[in-house]
């Protein structure tokens, strides 16, 4: 077997409510920069977890984070599914390159592997919110776009 712990700071180590918070085009930036990286899930997840004691961030900015990262669980239908995927299809090189063929999707460089890469950025971001609070609202851990229910449970 495997001995996994999880860490998450104490709440005493979270920014003050009135802490400046990340600009929303440093906040894009980041997503930007996730979203466009030919990296695996993984390796994008172990990059932003040295440099999130840095980040103060805003509930929307949070979920704007998380939502960089897929979530198996989570499946877009109809529409909605054709729109985003088009949208990120030629709004990211990288993306377009998978696509087409010409890149693949790496597997990751440490050989780590998480079966659900949004749910770990919400763990490693929920303490550098200003209002974790409203985190677990309708608006962020029970939006479906985000998470199911189940996995919004588990994460609760």
């Amino acid at each position: 077997g495997m001995l996994e712990l999880d860490y998450v700071s104490p709440p005493h180590r979270a920014p003050a409510r009135l802490a400046q918070t990340l600009s929303n085009e440093a906040v894009a930036a980041l997503v930007n920069a996730i979203r466009s990286s030919l990296c695996a899930p993984s390796d994008k997840l172990l990059a932003l977890r040295p440099v999130s004691h840095h980040l103060v961030l805003k509930p929307g900015q949070a979920w704007r984070l998380c939502s960089a990262f897929r979530n198996p669980e989570v499946r877009l239908q109809g529409r909605r599914l054709l729109r985003e995927t088009a949208k990120l299809l030629m709004r990211y090189r990288s993306q377009r390159d998978l696509a087409s063929g010409r890149a693949q999707q790496t597997e990751s460089a440490f050989r780590v592997h998480f079966e659900n890469p949004r749910a770990e950025a919400f763990v490693c971001l929920f303490n550098r919110c200003v209002d974790p609070p409203a985190l677990c609202s309708r608006e962020c851990l029970f939006d479906p776009s985000l998470f199911t229910t189940e996995g919004a449970h588990r994460l609760r």
